[in-house]
């Protein structure tokens, strides 16, 4: 997995995080972090309870095991690993640095030779479950089988997107409805924070990996196969 490609993708609109004191912590669930100058990516996956950072100028370092964060007086989460150290911080508006696309969270990661400094955002696949009813609504409202690019809520509901033929298929749910108030192609659809990133494959069917990524399978809590997970690139 090069999470680097992710750099170029246009992230141009922007979820809410914690839209109240009883939302979950955006640091609890998998988040990517990436930055320029050099291109580098972050992982950060309690699921695989792995810590993965790739740099394009140099090796890769090996991946680490997952460590809770310690939350900071200053809403800052510090991840401690054994080869890095990783410092995320809500601010609503980071840059990457080299274009005008802004992510909720700023990160720095500190290795052994140096820092780096950049973005983060949680992955859209943290609330899957959750946006379930949606999602599966949206995938027989495109006649598709996915795979699903996003699921996420926004101030006016909930928007999914499916990957089909002519594009991006949008579906756009009020409030909590598991009913559309929209559903159709959305061909000038600006990408939003984390879409690609995993691409969902909703069961049934075959698992979707192949010889250059694997695809974890999703279960509900009774242990019923939802789907498979995947990363959005090439061999």
């Amino acid at each position: 997995m090069r999470l680097t490609v992710l750099v170029l993708a246009g992230f141009l609109s922007l979820p809410a995080l914690a839209a109240s004191a009883d939302a979950p912590s955006p640091f609890t669930g998998a988040i990517t972090a990436l930055g320029t100058e050099p291109f580098w990516g972050l992982a950060i996956d309690p699921q695989s309870k792995t810590l993965w950072f790739h740099e394009d100028e140099e090796s890769d370092l090996p991946a680490n095991n997952y460590v809770a964060p310690v939350i900071g007086a200053d809403g800052t989460a510090t991840f401690t690993a054994k080869d890095f150290e990783i410092v995320l911080k809500v601010t609503g508006d980071c840059s990457d640095g080299m274009s005008d696309n802004t992510f909720p969270m700023s990160a720095t990661v500190k290795t052994v030779n140096r820092t780096y400094t950049g973005c983060a955002y949680p992955r859209w696949d943290n609330d899957l479950l959750t946006l379930l009813p949606q999602i599966d609504s949206c995938l027989a409202a495109a006649k598709s089988k996915g795979p699903v690019t996003l699921a996420t809520r926004t101030n006016a509901g909930v928007i999914v997107r499916v990957m089909v033929d002519d594009g991006t298929f949008e579906c756009a749910f009020p409030g909590d409805s598991t009913r559309p108030g929209k559903a159709a192609v959305a061909t000038d659809a600006a990408p939003m924070v984390s879409e690609r990133d995993p691409l969902f494959y909703r069961a049934p069917g075959e698992n979707p990996g192949g010889e250059c990524f694997d695809a974890p399978e999703i279960r509900s809590a009774d242990g019923k196969l939802i789907g498979w997970t995947m990363a959005d690139e090439d061999c």
